[in-house]
């Protein structure tokens, strides 16, 4: 069983594409996108003209590695996603400004769910 420490967060938050160019720190965060159903459907069927949707994930620096990190528990599903790739930008700095904002909050490790989790929302 590995143990994982508390991390606040600090407040920086990353593309995951940005992650080679930064020297990253215990609670730093990684946003990535997903296709959910329906654009994994358009992606497959061919039907992408206006591009795919999808929402943003995220993952916490713990100061060794990248884990999971929930965000449902405070981020809406509207928050979050995106209905075509002309929008993604938008929800990108949407999720990036709100994780911002948590900056110094505490996330503990949910042995459970194998992921961090806010301790107070």
């Amino acid at each position: 069983m590995t143990d994982h420490p508390d991390a606040a967060l600090s407040g920086r938050v990353f593309l995951s594409a940005e992650i080679q160019e930064v020297e990253v720190q215990a609670g730093d965060v990684k946003i990535y996108a997903q296709q959910d159903y329906t654009g994994r459907r358009a992606v497959r069927g061919g039907h992408t003209n206006f591009g795919y949707s999808g929402y943003f994930c995220a993952s916490l620096f713990d100061g060794t590695g990248w884990r999971r990190f929930n965000t449902k528990d405070f981020l809406t599903r509207e928050e979050v996603s995106y209905a075509t790739q002309g929008e993604k930008p938008k929800a990108k700095s949407r999720v990036t400004k709100l994780l911002e904002q948590r900056g110094g909050q505490v996330a503990s490790w949910d042995t459970e769910a194998s992921q961090y989790r806010l301790t107070v929302l």
